[in-house]
């Protein structure tokens, strides 16, 4: 679970349960791999590629942003929007 700000260099993250509510700044490609994925108020920027895998992925109030390609090969995928 993250719920700070993270900045790194090519990040390769597997988990069973991933939890992202803080900032992730990658400087290069971001690989995650996660059976649940959650992004709630957080912001990820990643400077090149991004691949997403995973079984269920929600997006809530999320900021993302992505340099290079977006590869997300989720089977469930819940986008929630706050106005």
């Amino acid at each position: 679970m993250n719920t700070g700000t993270n900045a790194t260099q090519n990040l390769t993250i597997y988990a069973k349960n991933f939890n992202n509510a803080g900032g992730m700044f990658v400087d290069g490609s971001f690989d995650l791999n996660s059976k649940y994925i959650n992004t709630s108020d957080s912001a990820l920027n990643v400077s090149e590629n991004v691949r997403i895998s995973g079984d269920y992925f929600k997006l809530r109030n999320s900021t993302n942003m992505v340099g290079g390609m977006l590869n997300m090969n989720v089977w469930r995928l819940s986008i929630q929007t706050i106005k």
